[in-house]
């Protein structure tokens, strides 16, 4: 269905499970573990087919910045592109100072300025946030 479709665009686009033309889950395992998995069928049509029908019900999703990215949202510590580089017209002590509750508390100016810069609505979700929202 629908959902199915969803989960495969979703999982190749974000190549977790490698390439489109890849589909095979990368993980080496043993041929008891990818029945207790995947029903001995370790690819994205399975997990999405499976998804889709419910049959799991806790699914942990592990992410790092970069998914966030290609949103537009600046990793942290980048050189040159990353959060901490890009602050220096806030004028902090640290760059991890805008994340700091004692320093909010005495100078919000900085946090609040940076919150409106990446505020929801200035920034497209990812195929990767539209996923794990599902």
């Amino acid at each position: 269905g629908k959902f199915q479709s969803l989960c495969e665009i979703a999982f190749q686009s974000l190549s977790l499970y490698g390439s489109a033309s890849h589909s095979t889950i990368p993980v080496k395992l043993t041929e008891k573990e990818k029945l207790a998995v995947l029903g001995g069928n370790p690819t994205v049509k399975e997990l999405s087919s499976r998804l889709a029908s419910n049959q799991y019900n806790k699914v942990m999703i592990m992410v790092g910045a970069g998914l966030s990215v290609s949103a537009g949202i600046p990793d942290f510590r980048t050189p040159g592109s990353g959060l901490y580089s890009n602050l220096q017209k806030y004028n902090l002590p640290t760059p991890e100072s805008v994340f700091d509750l004692e320093y909010f508390k005495a100078n919000p100016k900085p946090f609040c300025k940076l919150a409106q810069e990446l505020f929801p609505g200035q920034i497209k979700p990812t195929v990767g946030h539209c996923f794990i929202k599902l």
